[in-house]
């Protein structure tokens, strides 16, 4: 079992990999077509996938990485399973995650400048939705896999994680509530 599962540990690089040089393929494109600003300033990543023909690269790669994210939670799901035991904090974790899984598919398939309400909705639910599933595999950590599986540091670089993820979150929120004009 053990070389199964360091054999299904690249999933996450590979999400990784493919989102980051997706969006910079994707602000090529809408750079070259003159469809965002330049550099000092930079877009926001929803622009960059706003307009044809970068809209087309911008959704497959969002759903390919909404697919590796959920490949991943499955697996973390069944890895708790194998050195724990089934239980509903686990099951809730996975359905959170793949319920954010389906947001990172709005957003890709719902351009904000054409339909911008599902592409908020999925924006929202993506972002809240991964937070939640953070904060939840930080407790499944601490509760079920110390010390069995791996030690406190794990756990707490997962906290710190979580923590600066949900700061930023919580920021952004607070900075576009008083500007709803950057969606207009």
């Amino acid at each position: 079992m053990k070389e199964a599962l360091k054999s299904h540990m690249y999933w996450p690089l590979l999400f990784f990999i493919l989102l980051f040089f997706g969006f910079f393929a994707c602000y090529g494109i809408s750079l070259s077509y003159q469809h965002v600003v330049s550099p000092p300033e930079w877009p926001f990543v929803s622009d960059t996938g706003a307009r044809s023909p970068e809209s087309t690269l911008f959704t497959l790669i969002l759903s390919l990485a909404s697919f590796m994210v959920l490949i991943t939670m499955y697996l973390y799901y069944k890895y708790v399973i194998h050195h724990h035991h089934p239980t509903k904090l686990n099951t809730a974790a996975f359905v959170i995650g793949c319920i954010a899984s389906f947001g990172v598919v709005l957003v890709g398939a719902f351009q904000w400048t054409v339909l911008l309400i599902p592409h908020l909705i999925g924006a929202f639910t993506a972002f809240i939705g991964a937070m939640i599933y953070g904060w939840l595999i930080v407790i499944i950590s601490w509760r079920q896999l110390v010390p069995h599986v791996h030690g406190m540091a794990i756990v707490y670089c997962r906290l710190a994680l979580v923590i600066l993820g949900s700061a930023a979150i919580i920021i952004s929120i607070l900075l576009l509530i008083p500007a709803p004009h950057v969606f207009v």
